[in-house]
C-alpha cells in the first residue's frame, strides 16, 4: 500500500502539471510571452515578497522582452519594458484605462454612499463620467495664474515661519522624515484649505498618519475590518473634522483647487459627508509625494558637499534681498530660473527615487496593442518606472549613480541634454497628469532653497554619515510615486544664521510661466502624437471614402 507521502507527492505533481498545462491551454499565441511560471500562478508573488521593487528589473533583465505576462491567480499582468509601447497605451486611454481602476480604489478607501459609489463606477472611462469631468472641472486651479499663486504665497509663508522658529532653538534634534512630514503636511493643507485647515489639529495630523500607514488594504478591500481596523477607525475620525469643516462653512476660505473640487461635487450629487470623505482622498494625493520628494532632495543635497555648496552660490548669486525691516527676502523665481543646479537636482531625486510605484492600467475589451501584441479583457498593464529611470540606453553609462547635474546642458555643446519623455512618468501622463504638478516643484524648491540657506544638518549616528536604506520598500504604494526609506533617523540642525531672530520670507512675482520639467515637455510631446495619430486616422479615413 502506497504510504501517504507517495500519495500527497504524486496529487501534487498532478496539480503542478494540470496548472502549467492551463497556463499553456489559456495564453494564447499572440498574447506577450508568459514568465515566471515554474510555480504556476505563484511565481510572480514569491520573487515580488523577495525582491519587492528590484523585480521589475530583475525579469527585464533575465529576459530582455519588450512586454511579457504574469499569471498570477487574481489576474494576468501585462509589464512593458519597451519605452516605444507605453505612448501606444496611452493613446488607447478609453480601453486600456486608470478610471477604473481608480473608482474601486476610491470605493474601497473612503467608502461613500451607493449613491456616490454607483457614480464613482459609471462610465468612468466616457467624457461625462466622474473623473474626467473632475479633472476639466480642477485642472485650472492648479494651472500657472491667479489660484495657483494664492496657494504658493500661504505655502512659502508657512514653510519660512516654521523655520525661523526652528532656528530660534539651540541646535534641536529631529527625525528627519517625520519632520519633513510635518512641514510639508502643514504648508500644503494651509495652502489647500485655508485659516481653517483641520490638519492645524495635532491630533488629526496625528490620526491621518496611523490612518495614512493602512490606505494598501484599505484601497484593496481586503478585509478591513478585519486587517485595519485602526486604519477604518482613524479614516472615519479625520472625516469628521472634514465634515465640521464643511458644514461650518470654513471651506469657503480655501484654496480655489477646494472650491474647484467642491463645486464639481456638489454638480455630481455629492453630500457633505462624501465631499469629507473625498477630501480624505485628495489631502492623500497632494501630501504623499511631496513629503517623499522633500525628504530625498534634503538627503542628498547635505549628504554631499560639492553639491551643497553649488546650490548655496546659485542661491545667494542674486536670490536674496534684504527688506527696509532687515527681513531676508528669497526670490522663488531666481529659484525656479537661475538655479539650474538645484533644479537638476530635484529632477534627479524624480528619477533615481521616484520609481516606487508603477503606472497601471485596466484592460477593458481585448486590443492588439501596436497592432502586435494582444491584451486580453480584464487584465492589467503595468509599466514600471524603475525599468525606465534605469534604463542605460535612454540615460547613459552611469544609469545607476545619483549624478545631480544630468540634467544641466551639455558643457561640450551648451545645449539642453534631450531624454525620452515616455521614460519619465514621475508625474503620470495623458489624462492621469497630475494637475498640481506645478505647486509641488514650487514647494520643493522654496522648502529646499530655504532650509540650505539657513541650517546645516549632520546625522547623529552612523559617525554624522548619511544612510538611507530602501531595501524593504515593495514599491508598490498606493498614490505614492517613492521608494520610502526603511527606517527613520535622528539629524541636528545647526544655524548658518548668526541672529537667530532673523526673519525670512519667500518673495512671489505670479506664476504666469513654470519651470521646465521633463513632464511638461512629456506633456506636448503627447499632444502631438495624439494629434498625429488624429491626422493619421482622418486620413485613412479619407481614402477609404475616396476608394468606395
Amino acid at each position: 500500500m502506497a504510504s501517504p507521502f507517495a500519495i500527497a507527492a504524486v496529487v501534487l505533481a498532478l496539480i503542478y502539471l494540470a496548472l502549467r498545462a492551463l497556463i499553456n491551454f489559456t495564453q494564447h499565441p499572440d498574447e506577450p510571452p508568459a514568465v515566471l511560471t515554474s510555480i504556476p500562478f505563484l511565481e510572480p508573488i514569491i520573487c515580488l515578497l523577495q525582491r519587492r521593487y528590484k523585480i521589475w528589473q530583475d525579469v527585464k533583465n533575465k529576459f530582455n522582452l519588450p512586454i511579457y505576462t504574469l499569471r498570477t491567480p487574481l489576474a494576468r499582468i501585462y509589464v512593458v519594458n519597451d519605452t516605444s509601447l507605453i505612448p501606444a497605451v496611452e493613446r488607447q486611454n478609453k480601453v486600456l484605462a486608470f478610471s477604473p481602476i481608480e473608482a474601486e480604489a476610491m470605493v474601497h478607501l473612503l467608502e461613500m454612499s451607493d449613491k456616490t459609489n454607483q457614480t464613482l463606477r459609471t462610465n468612468p472611462t466616457g467624457e461625462d463620467g466622474h473623473f474626467i469631468t473632475y479633472h476639466h472641472a480642477v485642472r485650472p486651479a492648479l494651472a500657472p495664474g491667479p489660484g495657483l499663486d494664492d496657494m504658493n504665497r500661504i505655502m512659502v509663508d508657512t514653510i519660512a515661519t516654521s523655520l525661523t522658529n526652528l532656528r530660534q532653538q539651540s541646535s534641536p534634534v529631529v527625525k528627519l522624515f517625520d519632520w519633513v512630514q510635518h512641514e510639508i503636511i502643514m504648508a500644503t493643507t494651509d495652502a489647500e484649505f485655508g485659516p481653517y485647515n483641520p490638519f492645524r489639529d495635532p491630533e488629526v495630523e496625528r490620526i491621518w498618519l496611523k490612518f495614512e500607514s493602512h490606505v494598501p488594504i484599505l484601497s484593496l478591500g481586503a478585509f478591513p475590518r478585519v486587517l485595519a481596523r485602526e486604519g477604518l477607525e482613524a479614516r472615519e475620525f479625520v472625516v469628521s473634522r472634514f465634515l465640521q469643516y464643511f458644514q461650518q462653512g470654513h471651506y469657503r476660505l480655501g484654496s480655489s483647487f477646494l472650491h474647484a473640487r467642491f463645486q464639481h461635487g456638489q454638480e455630481r450629487g455629492l453630500t457633505l459627508e462624501d465631499a469629507a470623505r473625498g477630501e480624505v482622498g485628495a489631502a492623500m494625493a497632494i501630501i504623499n509625494n511631496t513629503v517623499a520628494a522633500s525628504f530625498w532632495i534634503l538627503f542628498h543635497l547635505f549628504s554631499n558637499p560639492g553639491i551643497l555648496e553649488e546650490c548655496r552660490r546659485e542661491l545667494q548669486a542674486g536670490g536674496i534681498s534684504t527688506d527696509e525691516d532687515g527681513t531676508q527676502v528669497l526670490d522663488l523665481d531666481h529659484v525656479k530660473f537661475n538655479c539650474p543646479v538645484l533644479v537638476s537636482t530635484l529632477q534627479e531625486v524624480f528619477r533615481y527615487r521616484g520609481i516606487g510605484t508603477l503606472i497601471i492600467r485596466s484592460v477593458l475589451e481585448d486590443h492588439k496593442l501596436s497592432g502586435r501584441y494582444l491584451l486580453k479583457k480584464g487584465a492589467i498593464i503595468l509599466m514600471p518606472n524603475s525599468v525606465q529611470h534605469f534604463d542605460p540606453s535612454i540615460w547613459g553609462a552611469d544609469v545607476n549613480e545619483f549624478n545631480h547635474r544630468r540634467w544641466l546642458p551639455d558643457p561640450k555643446t551648451g545645449k539642453r541634454r534631450r531624454y525620452n519623455p515616455s521614460a519619465f512618468r514621475i508625474f503620470g501622463s495623458g489624462s492621469t497628469l497630475c494637475p498640481g504638478r506645478h505647486f509641488a516643484n514650487n514647494e520643493i524648491l522654496a522648502f529646499a532653497a530655504l532650509t540650505i540657506l539657513q541650517f546645516d544638518l549632520r546625522p547623529k549616528a552612523n559617525n554624522g554619515r548619511w544612510e538611507a536604506n530602501t531595501n524593504r520598500s515593495f514599491g508598490m504604494g498606493v498614490a505614492r510615486v517613492f521608494l520610502m526609506p526603511e527606517k527613520d533617523f535622528d539629524v541636528e540642525f545647526f544655524s548658518r544664521i548668526q541672529d537667530r531672530n532673523q526673519r525670512w520670507r519667500v518673495h512671489l512675482t505670479g506664476s504666469k510661466k513654470a519651470v521646465h520639467t521633463l513632464a511638461d515637455e512629456m506633456e506636448a510631446h503627447e499632444k502631438a502624437m495624439h494629434a498625429k495619430a488624429d491626422a493619421e486616422a482622418e486620413e485613412k479615413a479619407r481614402v477609404r471614402k475616396l476608394s468606395v
